[in-house]
This record gives C-alpha cells, sequence and structure tokens, in this order.
C-alpha cells in the first residue's frame, strides 16, 4: 500500500457538480492499494499518518506537530494509477488491486483512521468516480509513504492444526510384524513354566 501524503491549507473533491468532501488545514492522502497489499499494514499506516510531523508550532518551528496535534483534517483518496509500471510511455495497471478487493480495503482503512482519531475529521472522496480533487498544497509539502510486507495476524481462535504425518506402507508392515513378534514379561514366565 502506497500513501502519497501532501500537506494542505484545504483540500476537496468533487462529483460532477456535487462536493462529496472537504477539509481545512491538514493532510491530504492519496491511496494506492496493489496486489501485493495486506489488511497487515493498515494499522501501520494509520499510525505513519497520525505520527508524521509535517507541521509548524506556535513558535513557528518546522517539522514540529503532527496532525493531531494541531487538530487537522485528513482527506483520504483512493487512487489505483499509483499501483503503475511504465511500458514506454504507456502506463500499466496490472498491479493494482480489483475494485472488488481494494473498495473493502480501502473502506477499512478509512474506519482505522476514523477509530484511531476523530471521525468527524476524516473524509474522502467517492471510491470508483471520476472526482476532482483540489489540493492547495502548502509549502508545498509532499511524502510518499510505502508500507512494508506485513502478513495479517492469524484468527486466535483458530488453531492451527498438525499435520498428520503418513507412514508408508512398507514401514507400518515392518511395525505389525515387529509387534507380533515381541513378548512381555508375563508372557515369557508363562512360557517358562509351561515347558517346567
Amino acid at each position: 500500500m502506497r500513501g502519497v501524503v501532501q500537506r494542505v491549507a484545504s483540500a476537496s473533491v468533487t462529483v460532477g457538480e456535487k462536493e462529496v468532501g472537504k477539509v481545512g488545514k491538514g493532510m491530504c492522502v492519496l491511496v494506492g492499494i496493489s496486489n501485493a497489499s495486506t489488511k497487515g499494514q493498515i494499522p501501520w499506516m494509520v499510525k505513519k499518518l497520525l505520527s508524521l510531523r509535517i507541521f509548524e508550532d506556535e513558535n513557528g518551528k518546522s517539522w514540529a506537530k503532527n496532525v493531531t496535534d494541531i487538530e487537522g483534517e485528513i482527506m483520504l483518496v483512493s487512487q489505483f494509477t499509483l499501483c503503475h509500471v511504465l511500458k514506454g510511455a504507456k502506463p500499466d495497471f496490472h498491479n493494482a488491486m480489483p475494485g472488488s478487493g481494494s473498495e473493502p480495503f480501502f473502506d477499512e482503512l478509512v474506519k482505522s483512521l476514523r477509530a484511531a482519531y476523530k471521525s468527524d475529521r476524516v473524509q474522502t472522496g467517492s471510491f470508483g468516480a471520476h472526482m476532482q480533487v483540489h489540493i492547495q498544497n502548502d509549502g508545498p509539502v509532499t511524502l510518499v509513504l510505502d508500507a512494508p510486507e506485513i502478513a495479517e495476524k492469524p484468527n486466535k481462535q483458530q488453531k492451527p492444526q498438525k499435520k498428520k504425518v503418513e507412514k508408508p506402507a512398507e514401514a507400518e508392515k515392518e511395525e505389525e510384524k515387529e509387534a507380533a513378534t515381541t513378548t512381555t514379561p508375563e508372557a515369557e514366565e508363562k512360557v517358562v513354566k509351561d515347558a517346567n
């Protein structure tokens, strides 16, 4: 998963003539979800977005505060073109996760960010729509975040089952033969008594 973070004075998204999202001072994040993205990367991205120190403090010191410190707003916009590769001059997007998988993935990212911050301060565009994204980049400041490979945590309720190792038929026959010829101490004592 890739996030292109821009520090903004404001940002808004319109679809057709309708404005579907708008934020003031804060950040606008363009999100690319690739076939290699996993939901295990979502907590990492949420933590990184909320902790990035890209804002000034009250004394004008740069790179001193994060978006939560200034109670800023966040605009999230899904953008599959971030997962491109170039074939000559033409971009190819086969690395982008199809909409059937990336839409619920993006929705979970939005939900997690709202839960970790303030729901009313996180806005989005319209997934899959042709959008006009208006960004007033402040600086300009633009950072690229590439989430590391993080596997999804397994469900704790589902314990991994031990794989049963099957023995070759020859080994089973050998064990049965050995068991048939093996005598116990009691059996040996009985044989001695019978012989006397």
